[in-house]
């Protein structure tokens, strides 16, 4: 059976500017800018208020698993928001390596150190 409206919402903090060019979601922020393009689900989006705080994510009569993907790019929207607003440097090592030979390489901005 057939739903006919699902939708739902993703504040978006004051920092942060949201546009939309089709279904095409560019994320602004102060740690960098971010661009996601869901051309291949058919939903609506569109941005609510005044000053265009609050995005909406429509689909109209779908089944089960068509109503799965407006939770999904609503997660993937506030994780963008996440990306241009929290952590922008992470130093977290990466281990490689075989047997008893492991190497540890931590990546900060653009300098890679390698050591064992």
């Amino acid at each position: 059976m057939k739903t006919i409206l699902s939708n739902q919402t993703v504040d978006i903090p004051e920092n942060v500017d949201i546009t939309l060019k089709g279904r095409t979601v560019i994320v602004k922020g102060p740690r960098g800018t971010l661009r996601r393009d869901f051309n291949h689900i058919n939903v609506e989006l569109s941005l609510l208020g005044k000053k265009k705080k609050r995005l909406r994510v429509d689909k109209w009569w779908g089944n089960r698993k068509e109503l799965a993907t407006v939770r999904t790019i609503c997660s993937h929207v506030q994780n963008m928001i996440k990306g241009v607003t929290l952590v922008s440097r992470l130093i977290r090592p990466l281990r490689f390596g075989r047997g008893s030979f492991i190497a540890v390489m931590y990546v900060c901005n653009v300098n890679v150190y390698c050591g064992t």
